[in-house]
């Protein structure tokens, strides 16, 4: 699967706890997110405006997401000695958001992929959630979009998930089944 190298090659030049923040949750590091917005008793990450960064969240209205299994575990290399998740032990982010965009942007171009950058990564959020089942109600909350339409705007299916949907519901053999049926009964 080609994401898996994109986030492999992320993960070696950017760091693993903020490429699977990103991806994992579909939230962008400019959420400027705290260690006081990470609740790990509940499992629940709360995105939140942050006035003074001039952050604000989608639509404006706080949210939180459940963190994945894969989250929870991750080790973060980094102390909690700082304000934010991304610290630099002196309250002050790691990086600042522009320069994940950066780093991102140019390891899409060796990868040659044309168009895509940090945001690119809530798009794919968006389409593997839904091409593995979940609702677009739940990705939308996720994501804080105020609409579904932003959400399906946000989804783009593979062909091989399309093809497969077509097939969900196969009536022909159950049909067949029915007509032995109704076969055998009038004999």
């Amino acid at each position: 699967m080609f994401i898996i190298y994109i986030l492999a090659c992320m993960m070696t030049e950017i760091g693993l706890p903020p490429i699977m923040v990103m991806f994992e949750l579909g939230l962008l590091l400019n959420s400027y997110n705290e260690w006081r917005d990470i609740d790990f008793d509940n499992g629940l990450i709360y995105v939140q405006s942050k006035p003074e960064f001039r952050f604000h969240t989608k639509s404006y209205i706080p949210r939180s997401i459940p963190m994945c299994k894969e989250l929870q575990t991750l080790p973060i290399d980094m102390l909690q000695a700082g304000r934010f998740v991304f610290d630099n032990s002196h309250d002050q982010l790691l990086y600042h958001p522009n320069a994940y965009y950066k780093e991102i942007v140019k390891i899409y171009k060796r990868a040659g992929i044309k168009g895509a950058n940090l945001h690119t990564l809530r798009h794919t959020f968006v389409s593997h959630r839904i091409m593995k089942g979940v609702d677009p109600r739940t990705v939308q909350e996720y994501l804080g979009h105020s609409s579904i339409q932003i959400t399906e705007k946000y989804s783009h299916l593979s062909k091989s998930y399309k093809r497969d949907a077509i097939n969900v519901l196969s009536f022909r053999r159950q049909v067949e089944i029915k007509l032995k049926q109704i076969g055998e009964a009038k004999r």
